[in-house]
């Protein structure tokens, strides 16, 4: 059997998502099966210095804007988000003496926090733009983009001051729908299709001290991310693995279609195909093979109701999914629950 692998996925800090189900809640969505729904496990975000797979962070980016409607949901929760939130890293600016020492502390240090990735620094003629980049193509990677420099923001707002705006924003990505609320969040200038997503300061700036500025715990975080980064090993993914996790994002629509999963694994359909035939897969198994995963993941969240969770598993009918977990489990997705709740919501490892 040949097993396929694609470039290791990006990975960041968990500590980025602090917050996140709060802000959801908060914005009216329910933050328990979006999470669940984007593939993170409570115990491994809840640790801020576990690591996550980015793409997911942006499904889950993605969903939380579906579900409460705001569509810029990303850059929202990144503009309220205090640099110090971001645990190892937000510390390591926050520490240093001054605006320009922190970005380039931050620069330094950027591959530890967040693999397949770079903060640049470039001044020219009096301005220095900040720019950020993510070496993977990322299907939802809009609101990871928004919310890494609404981070950004606030942390050169901890010195130069809340009322501090930037001179320019740029995105390479499209003209957004709302997006004068971006102008509402950085207070000036924002530019879409650009060729680098980035934030424009006076060069005179960076000479600004730092309000908590600290040279011991400075080092503390630079050993430390070294230490904790070197450790973030990225897993390749094979084609089956990567499907399977395109697959998971699809199913709140429907039934996923081959031709959208073979996108988001960046496969021409056919090849997706032949490379799954390879490793002695299919596409239906897969899609099977995440519903019995996820239901009792889902069913086990009392809130949501059986019809709903039919839903987020590509049901369109609630019939159709009774009679699947009963093949699964050889129990109905009612009484499953019941039984679930009253076992303290043990859940079955594997199907019958």
């Amino acid at each position: 059997m040949t097993t396929h692998t694609l470039k290791a996925p990006t990975t960041v800090f968990a500590s980025t998502t602090t917050g996140l189900a709060q802000f959801i809640e908060r914005m009216g969505g329910d933050s328990a099966s979006i999470l669940v729904e984007a593939g993170f496990v409570a115990d491994r975000i809840a640790g801020p210095n576990n690591v996550i797979y980015l793409h997911q962070y942006c499904r889950a980016l993605a969903c939380a804007a579906d579900y409460t409607g705001r569509q810029n949901f990303g850059l929202w929760f990144g503009q309220q988000y205090l640099p110090r939130q971001l645990g190892m890293f937000g510390y390591l600016g926050s520490s240093s003496p001054t605006l320009g020492e922190a970005l380039a502390n931050m620069h330094d240090h950027m591959r530890f926090h967040q693999t397949n990735s770079r903060l640049g620094l470039e001044s020219r003629n009096g301005r220095t733009i900040v720019s950020y980049f993510v070496d993977e193509q990322l299907p939802d990677g809009r609101h990871d983009t928004e919310l890494s420099l609404g981070q950004l923001l606030n942390q050169l707002r901890e010195p130069l001051g809340r009322a501090w705006s930037p001179l320019q924003v740029r995105f390479t990505h499209g003209k957004p729908t709302g997006w004068s609320e971006h102008r509402d969040v950085f207070g000036s200038e924002v530019l879409f299709n650009q060729d680098c997503n980035g934030i424009v300061l006076l060069t005179s700036d960076l000479e600004t001290p730092m309000p908590y500025q600290d040279p011991m715990l400075l080092n503390v975080m630079k050993q430390s991310l070294q230490r904790f980064g070197e450790h973030q090993i990225p897993v390749e993914l094979s084609i089956a693995a990567r499907t399977r996790d395109a697959i998971r994002s699809l199913l709140r629509h429907g039934y996923p279609h081959l031709d959208e999963v073979a996108k988001r694994v960046g496969l021409a359909p056919w090849t997706l195909q032949r490379r799954l035939a390879e490793e002695s897969r299919n596409f239906k198994d897969l899609v099977e093979e995440v519903r019995i995963h996820d239901a009792p993941l889902l069913l086990a969240k009392q809130h949501l109701s059986i019809s709903k969770t039919s839903e987020l598993l590509g049901y369109s009918e609630i019939s159709a999914f009774s009679r699947a977990f009963h093949r699964w489990y050889q129990v109905a997705p009612r009484q499953w629950r019941l039984n679930a709740e009253a076992s303290k919501g043990q859940v079955p490892h594997e199907p019958s």
